[in-house]
């Protein structure tokens, strides 16, 4: 499916598969990936570098065994990760480097990362909301976010270098 361009949305509910690759494509609707299994331990179980998703990428209650990469992404709404669990220890988890949100990044209701979660580079022009557990770093290196939400409970250590955000909740 690499470099695909669809005139809508794209819709893989509860399934159980290896790795799936969208980078380079274009969704011109929303990209439902809800109630999955990926599984590509140590590797990429999602890949979606330069992929462009005109609405929203809603990832709810997934299980991703490996990495969910979102590098160089831009979504024209809200990145949903609620309820998800990544697993990629020693490596990373959700790699999202220059990602582009145009609004909000949900990391919360149960969502879990086992690995290294990288915003580094991400422009999100509403709010980052990480009120789920991360166990491994979060690297938030020259992101620029409008409100950030990260409770101290989060606990995971940070890399913050050239981080700038208009509203800290």
């Amino acid at each position: 499916l690499w470099a695909i361009d669809v005139d809508g949305s794209v819709r893989l509910i509860d399934c159980r598969i290896g790795e799936v690759n969208l980078g380079g494509a274009h969704i011109r609707g929303r990209l439902h990936l809800s109630g999955n299994t990926l599984s590509n331990p140590g590797g990429q179980a999602f890949t979606g570098t330069r992929l462009a998703v005109d609405h929203s990428l809603i990832c709810r209650d997934t299980r991703v065994d490996g990495e969910l990469r979102l590098v160089d992404a831009t979504i024209g709404t809200a990145l949903i990760l609620t309820g998800t669990t990544l697993s990629n220890r020693g490596d990373r988890a959700l790699s999202a480097a220059g990602v582009t949100v145009e609004q909000t990044v949900y990391c919360t209701e149960g969502f879990q990362a086992t690995g290294r979660v990288v915003f580094r580079r991400s422009r999100i022009h509403g709010q980052l909301a990480l009120d789920g557990a991360i166990d491994g770093t979060l690297d938030l290196r020259d992101a620029q976010i409008h409100t950030l939400r990260m409770p101290s409970s989060a606990g995971a250590p940070a890399q913050l270098d050239g981080l700038t955000y208009d509203h800290l909740v």
